[in-house]
């Protein structure tokens, strides 16, 4: 999250310049997730590929200690799947297939 600062000048005060604060904007997140048999997530993506009427979902990101007890609640608000990226499939190693999730929103509440 940015919150935005606006400068306003008064005439006659020539020691500081006003800084109010302005509107906040949220950057997109980035989820990385080893591939599964769900296809929630390119299900989600591909709705509306075609049309243009995106899919806007809210969720909501668990933050749990060791014991599985929630630590930490962000709620995502309006949320809209924007990048999908495949997993880098190489066989010459072993190693685990990740797949990402680039998600637009419009913002988080902590609760």
């Amino acid at each position: 999250m940015t919150r935005a600062t606006e400068e306003v000048k008064e005439g006659g005060v020539n020691d500081r310049v006003h800084k109010l604060p302005g509107r906040s904007t949220y950057g997109p997140l980035t989820f990385k997730y080893g591939v599964t048999s769900s296809t929630d997530l390119w299900d989600w993506y591909t709705a509306g590929l075609y049309t243009g009427m995106v899919e806007r979902k809210n969720f909501s990101i668990l933050l749990r200690n060791v014991k599985g007890e929630v630590v930490r609640r962000w709620d995502v608000i309006d949320a809209y799947l924007t990048k999908w990226q495949g997993p880098q499939l190489n066989t010459e190693t072993n190693q685990i297939a990740i797949e990402t999730v680039e998600v637009t929103h419009h913002g988080l509440r902590l609760s």
